[in-house]
């Protein structure tokens, strides 16, 4: 019977590794992930505005050498478009709190603060 059972299997051509193989993210997936990803950092005035490209190579490459999958794409940009919603409402509700201007003398908005604190503690 186990006889039986393997060589269906084998005749069949598939393999359960092959039917839930993860799908890779499509190039318009990518590129569609990396317009918001630009549009985050040059909104935090992370990216230089003379050249905005310089540090989106480097974090294409570092996609590219990930093969990140499509669904990971899916996890990034629901990021992208979450972070300035929440750290707007976050930002208007220290500011009717009194708790006026966080760093602001470091060109470093608030949401930029909060997402450094984050990265230091989970360090």
């Amino acid at each position: 019977m186990i006889l039986c059972y393997e060589i269906f299997i084998v005749s069949s051509g598939t393999t359960k590794t092959e039917e839930v193989a993860p799908k890779l993210a499509q190039s318009q997936e990518l590129e569609g992930m990396y317009g918001q990803i630009k549009t985050l950092l040059a909104g935090i005035e992370f990216l230089n505005p003379e050249n905005p490209d310089y540090w989106m190579m480097h974090l294409r490459r570092f996609f590219a050498r990930a093969g990140i999958l499509s669904r990971e794409v899916k996890i990034v940009r629901g990021i992208c478009r979450q972070l300035p919603v929440v750290c707007s409402a976050q930002k208007n509700l220290t500011l009717a709190g009194s708790s006026i201007g966080i760093a602001h003398t470091a060109r470093i908005s608030y949401c930029e603060t909060q997402i450094l604190m984050t990265f230091a503690e989970s360090e």
